[in-house]
């Protein structure tokens, strides 16, 4: 499949009425917010039947995982019917799943998140079961899983989560070919600020971050949706046996081609945190880093570290995947700030969920330009290399540079990697070794536990100076001092490097000969001779930014452009 481009006609979305099969439906504002995401926060309009024949409802999820704050699940029970059949659906689609090797020589989801991702399905499903239902699940492709479930004698409906970019978007338009004979709908569910809420077309979005929050800043988030309760998603009374096997069926990482020694290698006991799939564990999560550790109240001050399981939250994992609502985190952080006083941290912190929302509304303006080399302003004097063996140690944590190869060692592994250090290794690649961002944006998207399309790519487009605002370049051994100033970090994930001294341990590379014999870490034998020094950085800064302001005037004309289709 090509590369995402978001080839979704805009005006589709800002008017979902006049798209055939496709009826949106408005949400209700509530003036009370409540803590408890099983308790409705929204009362939505219903929708009166045409006949009476059995309303079959196939819910199809993908990215939103998860009973609580959930669009598609609040739309079936809320269906007024008489008759109704409720069948949830998860496909682990072939196009996304398994050992097949995309572009750069990556796969699409590593073992890390596969493992992840099977975890959020089953707890997935055994939430489900507790309200009375159950959740199909298989590995076919959903334009061909999807058809089986229609039945000629009921009122079908297929009902999914919008998204975003061309992979996702083409999959659709082949379930609607597919599915004629069926009723759909989409409904937004993956932001904080809800889409028709924004106040402007997409198109119109502004071109920096800080622009955006301007014009959002009195935008208000929508209440959350109820959780199902026991018996609102009635099921098949007397389903077939396919479907009973659906109902049952579970793959495992060898069905996706993982061998055995990959399977039982056990989790490294260095990471961060340990990361379990599931609605479940993100809310067990969420309650332990803002209720109980009180770590949100701190935030600002420890954002940047590298060690340590609250310096962040680490809800990225279940928010990519959908099994957290990214409303439900901002209520309970309100919730927080009500108790104990709002301060820069809580701020700060809200601020990433909307960085967030930013990215999705960014992807949809730009569409494919978001993906291509030279970015959204075609910036061809980028002069991009892809050189094979520079990117194999970029990718493996051999670079030579320490806090390079400390921070991609930690992803490789864990399928984790603090904020900051994705900055610096980014910076590390575009910059300093001056290869194409796609190779590491690929990388990224095959190891990343927290892999989502728009974060991800809209991150590198930053981190690459080929996205909208000025142009930043980390000095990776500055960068390594400030945030790992003792070493404790590279030790960890470098241990060629365990005995070399505080004062060498950013620039082994400077060490002496008897002392590298000394400590037993022989650049070029122990340890690499760094690839790039960093020590050039800000002269590609200055150049950069010179050409960026040739460019200025025609960039500026870019932006005054209506991006349509």
């Amino acid at each position: 499949m090509e590369k995402r481009s978001n080839k979704r006609k805009l005006d589709q979305i800002s008017n979902q009425e006049e798209e055939k099969g496709t009826v949106p439906v408005k949400q209700e504002n509530s003036k009370k917010v409540k803590k408890n995401p099983e308790e409705s926060q929204q009362t939505p309009k219903t929708e009166e039947p045409s006949n009476n024949k059995m309303q079959r409802i196939i819910l199809w999820f993908r990215n939103d995982l998860r009973l609580h704050d959930n669009a598609i699940l609040n739309y079936a029970v809320t269906k007024v019917a008489k008759n109704k059949q409720i069948i949830p659906v998860f496909c682990f689609d072939p196009r996304f799943y398994g050992r097949k090797v995309q572009k750069y020589d990556t796969l699409k989801t590593g073992l890390v998140r596969q493992r992840f991702m099977i975890e959020t399905v089953q707890n997935f499903r055994e939430r489900l079961e507790k309200v009375g239902s159950k959740l199909l699940v298989s590995m076919d492709k959903p334009e061909i899983f999807l058809p089986t479930l229609i039945d000629k004698s009921c009122d079908n409906t297929i009902v999914y989560q919008d998204e975003i970019c061309s992979e996702e978007l083409t999959v659709e338009k082949l379930v609607k070919e597919k599915c004629k004979k069926a009723e759909i709908k989409s409904f937004w569910g993956s932001s904080c600020y809800h889409l028709d809420d924004l106040g402007f077309h997409p198109n119109d979005l502004p071109h920096i971050y800080g622009k955006f929050r301007e014009k959002t800043e009195g935008v208000k988030v929508r209440p959350l949706f109820g959780q199902p309760k026991q018996d609102q998603l009635p099921f098949i009374e007397k389903p077939s046996k396919d479907i009973l096997e659906a109902a049952e069926f579970m793959p495992t990482l060898k069905d996706f081609g993982f061998s055995k020694e990959e399977v039982e290698k056990p989790r490294d006991k260095r990471a961060c945190y340990e990361f379990i799939g599931g609605e479940e564990q993100a809310t067990k999560r969420l309650t332990e880093y803002i209720f109980e550790t009180k770590s949100v109240g701190n935030y600002a001050l420890v954002r940047n570290n590298l060690i340590g399981a609250n310096y962040s939250s680490k809800l990225s994992p279940w928010l990519a995947c959908g099994a957290l609502s990214p409303r439900y985190i901002y209520f309970q952080v309100k919730e927080f700030e009500k108790k104990h006083r709002t301060n820069e941290s809580t701020k700060v912190f809200l601020d990433e969920l909307f960085w967030r929302d930013f990215y999705r509304f960014w992807c949809m303006k730009y569409g494919s330009k978001v993906f291509s080399s030279y970015g959204i302003y075609n910036r061809e004097y980028y002069d991009w290399t892809t050189d094979k063996e520079t990117v194999k140690k970029w990718k493996e944590g051999n670079t030579g540079m320490p806090i390079i190869d400390a921070l991609m060692r930690e992803m490789n592994v864990t399928g984790f990697m603090p904020n900051r250090g994705r900055m610096i290794v980014a910076c590390y690649l575009t910059m300093d070794l001056k290869q194409d961002w796609r190779e590491g944006a690929y990388h990224f998207e095959e190891k990343l536990i927290d892999h989502d399309v728009q974060s991800n790519y809209g991150g590198w487009n930053f981190s690459a100076g080929i996205g909208p605002g000025r142009v930043l370049v980390f000095n990776s051994v500055k960068q390594s001092k400030d945030h790992d100033k003792n070493g404790d970090y590279i030790k960890m994930w470098v241990p060629e490097l365990k005995k070399v001294p505080v004062e060498y341990i950013h620039e082994p590379w400077t060490m002496p000969k008897d002392l590298q014999k000394g400590c037993k870490t022989v650049i070029g034998e122990d340890y690499p001779y760094p690839i790039n020094c960093s020590k050039y950085t800000n002269k590609v800064a200055h150049t950069i930014e010179k050409q960026a302001k040739k460019s200025k005037r025609a960039e500026e004309k870019l932006k005054q452009t209506k991006l349509t289709k």
